[in-house]
Parts: C-alpha cells; sequence; structure tokens
C-alpha cells in the first residue's frame, strides 16, 4: 500500500458512499497496523452491510483476538450475509470465547449462515456440541447436513457413530458420501454393516467412499462382501474395492483380486495389482506373472512391484523378462524386485541391465545386485564408475565397497 493510500483509509472510513468506506475497510485490512483493528471493530455498526461484512472478514485476517466479542455480537446481525461472514470470522480466530455463540447461531434462518457456522466450529473446536451439530442433520438444506456430517467426522468421537450411520440413509447422495468417508475416519466396527449396505447404493460416488471406509476399518470379515462389488458397474468402485482388499489383508481375496487383474479398465487392474502385492501371499504370483504382459505399462510397473512384495522365487523368470520391457518404469521396479527375491538367478539379468538405456533402470540394478551380495557382480559394476549419470556413478562406487566387503 503506499503513503497516500495509508494517509487516505481511516479518513475514507467516514465517507458519505458505501463503497468508498468498504474500500477503505480493506486497505485497512491491507494496513494490518494496531489501531486498524479499533478502527475495523467500530465499523461493524457501518449503516452498509457490504461494510460489516467487509470489516468482519478484515478482522478475521488480522487475527483479532480482542474483538471476538463484538464479531459474535454480529451473529445477530440483520443481514444474513454479515451474520455468514461473522461465523467465517470466528473460525479464523480460532477462540474457544466464539464456541457457544455459534452453537446458538446454528439455529439461524439462513442455510449459508447455518453452514458457515458448523465450518467455523470446526476451526474453534466443537467438543460437547455433538448434540446441536447433530440436529443438523435434519435440516432442510443438503448442505447443512453435509457441513454437519463433515464435523461429526472430524470429532471422531464415539458418539457420532449413530447420527452419521443414520446420515447414510439421507435423501442427498453428497451428504451420504461425506457420512460414509467419516465413518471410515472414525474407524468404529459398529459401521461396518451400515458401510456394507451403503456398498448397494444408488451412487457410485457412495459406493466408492463404502468400499474406501471398510478397507479402513480393516476387518477381514468384510472381504467377501467387497469381493462381490468388483463386479460393480462403475470403474471407480471396482477400483476402491481393490484397494480396500489390499488393506484387509484378507488371503482368501487372492482368487478375487486376480480376476480382478482382466477387468477392462487399466486403474482397475492396477488396484489390483498393487493389492496382491500387500496381501503377501504367493498364490497371487501366477496372476501377477501374467499381469507383466498387461496392456497398459502402469499396471505391468504394479505387478512386478507386488512380485518384489511376494518374495516368491517363482517370480524370478518372470521379472528376468521385465527387464526387456518398453517402458523404463517397468524395468526399473522388475530390477528392483530381483533384488528383493535374493535369488543367485537374478545375476545374470541384472548384471545385463547395467547397460540399460534408461540411468534409472542401471541405478536400480546397482542396488539389486547389491542386495543379492555376490562378488561376481564386481568387475560390470566397475564400468560403470564411468557412467554419464552422477547418480549412477555415485551408487555404483557404493555397491563396489559393499561388494568387496563379501569377495
Amino acid at each position: 500500500m503506499g503513503d497516500s493510500a495509508r494517509r487516505a483509509a481511516p479518513g475514507g472510513t467516514r465517507d458519505v458512499d458505501g463503497t468508498v468506506r468498504r474500500n477503505a475497510v480493506e486497505a485497512l485490512g491491507e494496513l494490518g497496523a494496531p489501531d486498524s483493528i479499533e478502527a475495523l471493530t467500530g465499523l461493524l455498526d457501518d449503516p452498509s452491510a457490504e461494510v460489516r461484512a467487509a470489516a468482519l472478514e478484515a478482522l478475521g485476517e488480522l487475527g483479532a483476538q480482542a474483538s471476538v466479542g463484538p464479531i459474535a455480537a454480529r451473529l445477530r446481525d440483520g443481514d444474513a450475509t454479515v451474520r455468514a461472514a461473522a461465523a467465517d470470522a470466528l473460525g479464523e480466530l480460532e477462540s474457544s470465547a466464539a464456541r457457544q455463540p455459534l452453537i446458538a447461531a446454528l439455529e439461524d434462518s439462513d442455510w449459508r449462515v447455518r453452514t458457515a457456522c458448523l465450518e467455523a466450529l470446526d476451526e474453534v473446536g466443537a467438543e460437547g456440541a455433538e448434540s446441536a451439530i447433530g440436529a443438523r442433520l435434519g435440516d432442510e438444506h443438503w448442505k447443512v447436513r453435509r457441513a454437519a456430517v463433515e464435523l461429526l467426522g472430524e470429532l471422531s468421537s464415539g458418539a457420532s457413530v449413530a447420527p452419521l450411520v443414520g446420515a447414510l440413509d439421507d435423501g442427498s447422495w453428497e451428504v451420504r458420501l461425506a457420512a460414509a468417508e467419516a465413518l471410515g475416519e472414525i474407524e468404529d466396527a459398529r459401521a461396518r454393516e451400515p458401510l456394507r449396505r451403503a456398498l448397494r447404493d444408488d451412487s457410485w460416488e457412495v459406493r466408492a467412499a463404502a468400499a474406501e471406509a471398510l478397507g479402513e476399518l480393516q476387518n477381514a470379515a468384510d472381504a467377501d462382501e467387497l469381493a462381490r462389488a468388483l463386479s460393480d458397474p462403475h470403474w471407480r468402485v471396482r477400483e476402491a474395492v481393490a484397494e480396500a482388499l489390499g488393506e484387509l489383508g484378507a488371503s482368501g481375496a487372492v482368487e478375487a483380486l486376480g480376476r480382478a487383474l482382466a477387468d477392462e479398465h487399466w486403474r482397475v487392474r492396477e488396484a489390483a495389482a498393487e493389492a496382491l502385492g500387500e496381501l503377501e501371499d504367493p498364490r497371487g504370483a501366477k496372476a501377477l506373472g501374467k499381469a507383466l504382459g498387461d496392456a497398459h505399462w502402469s499396471v505391468r510397473e504394479s505387478a512386478a512391484e507386488s512380485l518384489g512384495e511376494l518374495e516368491d522365487p517363482s517370480a524370478l523368470g518372470p521379472l528376468a523378462g521385465a527387464l526387456d520391457d518398453p517402458s523404463w518404469e517397468v524395468r526399473r521396479a522388475a530390477a528392483e524386485s530381483l533384488g528383493e527375491l535374493e535369488q543367485p538367478g537374478a545375476l545374470e539379468p541384472l548384471t545385463a541391465a547395467l547397460a540399460d538405456a534408461h540411468p534409472e533402470v542401471r541405478e536400480a540394478a546397482l542396488e539389486a545386485l547389491s542386495d543379492l551380495e555376490d562378488p561376481r557382480a564386481l568387475a560390470a559394476v566397475r564400468k560403470l564408475l564411468r557412467d554419464p549419470d552422477t547418480d549412477v556413478r555415485a551408487t555404483a562406487a557404493e555397491v563396489i565397497a559393499q561388494l568387496s566387503e563379501t569377495d
């Protein structure tokens, strides 16, 4: 702000034109001087609603803790825009003194104000206000109900579970979505059965959120229900289901995830490949080996990574073959996984991979050879001390030191 603007701001707040006063309020907010807060607080009684709202916004941004009382009083302003601005400002101040005024304002006649109060309570702290917040789940406006659901989820209280379960039957899919997400965050076993029912919701967004929430609950008993949802008509739901099955760690899901590797959408196949790695069940190795031939490079990369997590010796051949994949990301993942297998048979393909065209593949092959601890690789590794890539040369030096100790 220039000097002329600094001088003009205080005087502008007394101008007869409301637009000028509002501009002066914004200038005072930018100025941020201690006396600005006093001037802005005084403007909360301005006859223009626009000026009062602008003053509230500026006070919130300035962190005017001393003005909590006057700001809270504006929750009873005659203009709904001002009342909503007051709630926003109290949220920014994060003062516990604002809690009760905000709770009282949840009964405001304007849905925008009620929503702003719920959002502000999230910042101020809504502990002990579960009953008042829960009452908003019956609000006439879906945005208020959604805000109440989100706040109950943030509280992560056992007392929030029952009302959130009820919100899974809300008439708005956006509210049901928020409820499913909130129940996943709380991770209470009482939500399992309602979330299982939500896997059949009319909205794919809700079904996907329910699958994700069940994954977060991590109860292996939900694996069969989730596996059935792998036939959902929407790929995003099937992807969420595959991810959830991986989080559950249920070995019974291996067969279902293996089938999902043939899904029509590559994102589902990728999620299934990753989930099979998380399960760490060697029965998934055959399906993952086949997935190394997938049409999408990201699926092949995930399959290669997961085969390393399984640490199954049978993966040696498929991974060695993946070192010739056209995608360098897949070749890198294959090299890394061959190192995790720690099989002597990986020495030859990894040594050959030191000549790969991509530096990240060469570096991954070096690190994998270090895991094998076979000094026969020393001669090939020494050649990379002259590699054009700095990181590769540095890794080669480290690997030579490690392998020399085993020679």
